[in-house]
């Protein structure tokens, strides 16, 4: 996996640059493809620096496996939303327990 980070690295000719205020900066120069997987390298580094990378989750339905930010208090959230997959979810628990007690 670090290989495969690196080289998008590389072909995105990534560069870092350090601003006057005492921080730093980093861009991908490649254009197309390789710019902005750069980019997403970027963004994802961004968020391991800050913190925020567990917070970046994959929905637990089935049917979905959307990616979506958990903005839950506790870190705790399964699904990209609440109206749709995690209604959807309860939904059939809720039916799966009247079938039992039927």
């Amino acid at each position: 996996m670090l290989d495969v980070l690196n080289d998008a690295v590389e072909r995105a000719g990534i560069l870092l640059s350090f601003t006057p205020d005492r921080y730093w900066r980093a861009m991908a120069r490649a254009e197309g493809a390789d710019g902005a997987m750069g980019e997403l390298v970027l963004r994802v580094t961004e968020s391991m620096t800050a913190g925020t990378w567990p917070r970046l989750k994959v929905c637990v339905s089935d049917a979905c496996h959307w990616a979506f930010y958990d903005t839950s208090r506790a870190g705790t959230g399964k699904w990209c939303s609440m109206r749709v997959c995690g209604n959807r979810a309860k939904q059939e628990a809720w039916r799966d327990r009247r079938r039992t007690n039927e």
